[in-house]
């Protein structure tokens, strides 16, 4: 992998044989080496918090426990921004061994459109994934339209919208007594003519 290049990436193989996961090092939630999974701290908003995984469910983050609660996994699939690049994705996909890879390709194969994978990481034990989401760490991919970005900005920050209805509010108060006085003005005008 080569600093500066705009390009999306995908890592495939384990964790002892692909030279990928080494070079990304730090940047990934969870590295598998001989068998031994360490998760790394989410530095974001949970960070002081030793649980910080979620399970993700159809509306809530629920805590899922340990990644290792089942053992070691199957197969662990991460996505990460592009240390790298701004706006570019990195997707490894990190298989315990050669002997489970005929029964990643078909698990994958089969749940790829499901919400089986989904969030920061997605592990599979046996013939089933399980996804989860580490930290805050959020990015998107692509250009939407100014609307779509306004909504999302504020999701971000939902007070900054209460304060901009009140700011509006008030400069219409503002522009509506301008106005009624300028009426009254001329209504004052027309009776003492």
């Amino acid at each position: 992998m080569r600093s500066g290049v705009e390009t999306d990436f995908l890592v495939l193989g384990t964790g002892d044989d692909q030279p990928g996961f080494e070079k990304l090092g730090t940047h990934l939630p969870v590295s598998v080496r001989g068998g031994q999974v360490q998760v790394q701290d989410s530095q974001g908003f949970f960070a002081p918090f030793h649980k910080a995984w979620w399970k993700m469910e159809a509306k809530e983050h629920a805590e899922s426990g340990d990644l290792t609660a089942s053992g070691t996994p199957d197969s662990v699939i991460e996505g990460i921004e592009s240390p790298y690049t701004s706006g570019r994705s990195v997707v490894a996909i990190n298989i315990k061994d050669a002997a489970t890879y005929d029964s990643f390709l078909t698990t994958f194969l089969k749940v790829q459109q499901a919400s089986d994978i989904s969030g920061s990481v997605a592990v599979m034990h046996g013939a089933a994934f399980q996804s989860f989401r580490i930290g805050n760490n959020v990015y998107h991919l692509g250009v939407l339209p100014w609307w779509t970005r306004l909504t999302l900005w504020f999701m971000q920050v939902p007070w900054l919208a209460s304060v901009l209805v009140m700011a509006i509010a008030f400069l219409i108060a503002i522009w509506a007594r301008i106005w009624l006085r300028q009426h009254a003005r001329k209504r004052l005008q027309m009776d003492e003519n």
